[in-house]
């Protein structure tokens, strides 16, 4: 029972925090509406003892009073959200992004790529601009205008990295926590649950996860494909309809996404994924042909002065002239992030900050 309490109030907080992003006129109709619900129920409870000779007019004064004196705390809860909102995404702005370039431009990944006179839907052509390029990796965003758009994206050649998730699949944390914990020079958000509270089950979201040859998880089905990594660090990809449950030698690090995206080359993109066609904040893993290229894809959304977010084909039609062969979406929406070493978080979480979640992908240099 106190497991079920803490989770109400978690999932509770996490639904007050998402409603303090929207518009304020907008927050403001649905306080009128909840503390219309909230005097109906009232008054059917409590109408024969209390209000039994009360006349409608004095009833309709009675809940305006209450509307009116809940509203200067409404707005005391708003603009408490939204200062904590600016000062999150303050402190992410802030960091001045300097690019670290120690390769030469001819061996960077993006620049083997012409997207010139691609046309990634109603996009358009991104302007790429890379901002961490060292031996074996870079990473780089891809900016979209009119509509806008937002897309960080890092290539990296397994060869040079360790493979690195976190046993504590059980409690949840920031993926920069994580990131910093391992090392990694760079690490994207995994699983949250059923919902983005702290104690929010998996429940249907759960899958395979496997950590330097320890199962934690092998909970497969026909929704969830997995990335896996033999110990040698070649990839693997197993795609959503294949269910696995038992482990194969090459299993030394597995994790799990929500849905295909890519593949073999071709996009395909699972028709159950209900989000498919919104523009939405995505985190994307997928691999190469040969398994030793991993993609990590992060967009932006829910800020269209920033970025509006991404369809999955408009993921698919960015990841596939990089030479990705087989992808899947992880969570969304608020999760997504990415982290890359010395900058921190490097982009702009829809939240207005990061969320903790279950599982992690990190790339520790060898």
């Amino acid at each position: 029972m106190g497991d079920q309490i803490n989770v109400f109030l978690d999932d509770l907080s996490a639904l007050f925090w998402r409603i303090s992003q929207f518009p304020i006129a907008f927050q403001l109709l649905i306080w009128i509406v909840a503390s219309g619900l909230i005097w109906v129920g009232f008054l059917f409870f409590f109408k024969k003892v209390f209000f039994r000779n009360s006349t409608e007019r004095t009833m309709t004064l009675w809940w305006i009073s209450f509307v009116l004196t809940g509203i200067p705390v409404v707005f005391a809860v708003i603009l408490d959200a939204r200062s904590e909102l600016q000062k999150e995404e303050s402190q992410l702005l802030s960091t001045n992004i300097v690019p670290v370039v120690e390769v030469v431009k001819d061996s960077l990944y993006s620049s083997a790529v012409s997207l010139e006179n691609l046309q990634i839907g109603e996009l358009g052509t991104p302007v790429v601009k890379t901002i961490w390029a060292k031996k074996g990796i870079e990473v780089f965003n891809l900016t979209f205008q009119d509509p806008n758009a937002f897309v960080v994206m890092a290539i990296a050649d397994l060869n040079a990295f360790t493979v690195e998730l976190d046993t504590a699949i059980l409690k949840k944390e920031l993926t920069s926590e994580f990131a910093k914990r391992f090392n990694c020079e760079v690490a994207v958000n995994g699983e949250a649950g059923s919902t983005p509270g702290l104690e929010a089950p998996l429940g249907h979201w759960t899958g395979n996860y496997v950590v330097k040859g320890q199962a934690l998880k092998m909970e497969d089905s026909d929704k969830r494909p997995f990335l896996y990594f033999s110990e040698q660090g070649k990839g693997f990809y197993s795609k959503d309809l294949d269910v696995v449950k038992e482990l194969t030698a090459d299993m030394y690090n597995v994790i799990w996404g929500r849905f295909d995206i890519i593949l073999n080359g071709i996009e395909s993109i699972d028709e159950r994924d209900h989000t498919k066609e919104k523009p939405y904040p995505r985190t994307v893993m997928g691999i190469d042909e040969s398994g030793t290229k991993i993609f990590l894809l992060v967009a932006d959304g829910r800020k269209p002065q920033h970025s509006r977010g991404l369809t999955l084909k408009e993921c698919a039609a960015i990841l596939m002239p990089y030479g990705c062969y087989n992808a899947m979406a992880c969570d969304q929406g608020g999760s997504s992030c990415m982290y890359v070493e010395k900058f921190g978080i490097v982009n702009r979480p829809a939240d207005g900050g990061e969320r903790k979640v279950y599982t992690h992908f990190g790339l520790r240099r060898n």
